[in-house]
């Protein structure tokens, strides 16, 4: 990693450079050029249908979903699975902050799947279909998940592709049983 930093510790006093305006194009090219080929790839890549999850509407889909989630359930959200790379995007959204739960118990220890059906989630994939149909993977944590009509966004740069289109179901929360007092 630090290869050229030995190259000139070891070269001594003076190193020689010979063209140096070549050589300082080059630097500057190497310094510039990576960041504006990004920049350039995002602004073109949609236009020749190449999708950057970059381009997704977070912020969008969190108000979406955690508005919701607090009108239909009356508590704001707080637990958003699924699909991990839209959940963790939704999970994104600023006001409620809610808990990321993963396919695996071990890259999410703090919330369960039990915890996501007492105290309610948001359930997101992407959509293929019309009517929305959850993945076989999601139907087996949750084999009694109703879905809703998928919701359509807007990439911020939209280009040739298609809506991003995300299906989605919520857990609402479950009732704390009451224990009747002796």
């Amino acid at each position: 990693v630090c290869s050229g930093l030995a190259v000139v510790a070891l070269a001594g006093n003076r190193i020689p450079l010979y063209r140096q305006r070549l050589l300082s194009m080059a630097w500057v090219s190497f310094l510039v050029g990576p960041p504006l080929a990004l920049a350039f790839a995002f602004v073109i890549g949609p236009w020749i249908v190449m999708d950057f999850k970059v381009l997704y509407p977070a912020g969008e889909m969190g108000r979406f979903f955690a508005e919701t989630f607090e009108r239909r359930t009356g508590q704001p959200l707080t637990i958003v699975a699924g699909d991990p790379g839209i959940a963790a995007l939704v999970a994104l959204e600023p006001r409620a902050r809610p808990s990321l739960l993963l396919d695996n118990p071990v890259r999410s220890p703090w919330v369960s799947v039990a915890d996501a059906r007492t105290k309610g989630a948001v359930i997101v994939w992407p959509a293929t279909d019309t009517p929305g149909t959850p993945p076989a993977s999601i139907k087996a944590v949750f084999p009694d998940l109703v879905a809703e009509v998928p919701r359509a966004f807007a990439r911020s740069i939209q280009g040739r592709l298609p809506l991003l289109r995300i299906g989605w179901a919520v857990i609402r929360p479950q009732a704390a049983a009451v224990t009747p007092a002796q």
